[in-house]
């Protein structure tokens, strides 16, 4: 009897150990198995979190480069809001939005106005974000439109890179001091068509378009590039309308809407000649360029003829 009580004892004292051994793994399992779906929480949070500020990145950059925006012509107007801003350029004859092919107008409109037009809008308020747009020419500047860097702690950035193209400057005309009249273009003041004592021409002529429409929406300069001598001038006048006043040359891009609504008076439309004298040292060219009206005058450069693509960059954190 002694020794099988000593034997029953014994097994429940290693069925109480195997018990608690039991439990103790049991908890260590749970425990782990906590922790690593708390890692997976977080790994879920951080993923949610990642993906939510990518995909707002990507729509803002959608919305900016391929709508006008409404209305589509929101730029004309004060800030209010029903208006949800648009970079992208209107066709004047489908109505329709050019896509990727921006408005510096527009542009000009969002820098002035970003934290209105932007936040509530096209991103949500306590977002934060920084909008560029950098050129592929080397030649120009970029054109910063919000540069509200991340701070450098910051650990998620969403970025949206879109190639665009900034179609503002068109040129109206362009003379080459050079050709004198010899393109067929018969300037209609027939001393513009007379040699010099030399037997050289000293005027060169070209004619172009105006309507009205284009004076009250754009701004026209004059711009040279080459070597021009100090007594050269130009001239703008119509056929019907001769102006004998030579306008000396500047080193500036000059502004001349009062000068051509002027020749214009009350007409809807227009052919006008542009005359340039080359005071007998040709080696010059002669522009006409139009400009959204308001343009800064710094962008009222020749290499924004071409500028070939430009690059829209916009920056998302919280």
């Amino acid at each position: 009897m002694g020794y099988k009580g000593f034997m029953d004892e014994n097994k429940g004292q290693a069925l109480s150990l195997d018990l608690m051994l039991g439990f103790i793994i049991m908890t260590v399992i749970v425990g782990i198995s906590a922790d690593a779906m708390d890692i997976a929480s977080y790994k879920m949070q951080d993923y949610s979190s990642e993906a939510f500020l990518e995909r707002i990145t990507t729509d803002a950059a959608d919305i900016l480069v391929k709508s006008s925006g409404s209305p589509d012509d929101w730029e004309l107007y004060g800030m209010n809001q029903d208006i949800i801003p648009g970079l992208a350029k209107k066709d004047p004859d489908t109505d329709k939005s050019i896509s990727n092919t921006l408005s510096i107008q527009k542009i000009d409109k969002l820098k002035e106005n970003y934290d209105t037009l932007i936040y509530d809008k096209i991103l949500p308020r306590g977002f934060n974000s920084r909008m560029i747009l950098y050129p592929s020419n080397d030649s120009l500047a970029p054109i910063t439109i919000m540069d509200n860097g991340p701070p450098p702690n910051t650990c998620d950035v969403a970025v949206a890179n879109r190639t665009v193209l900034l179609d503002f400057m068109h040129l109206k005309a362009v003379i080459n001091s050079y050709e004198g009249n010899a393109s067929g273009e018969e300037c209609p003041n027939p001393d513009h068509n007379l040699n010099n004592s030399n037997g050289k021409l000293e005027w060169t002529c070209k004619y172009f378009n105006i309507s009205r429409e284009e004076l009250e929406t754009s701004d026209f300069y004059i711009i040279t590039r080459g070597d021009v001598s100090s007594s050269a001038g130009w001239v703008i006048d119509k056929a019907n309308r001769l102006n004998d006043t030579v306008n000396p040359f500047t080193s500036q891009p000059a502004l001349i809407n009062d000068k051509i609504a002027d020749i214009m008076g009350s007409s809807s439309d227009a052919i006008l000649w542009l005359h340039i004298i080359t005071a007998g040292k040709p080696g010059y060219d002669c522009y006409i360029v139009s400009v959204p009206k308001g343009t800064d005058h710094n962008m009222v450069n020749l290499n924004y003829l071409d500028t070939g693509p430009w690059f829209f960059v916009l920056q998302v954190w919280d």
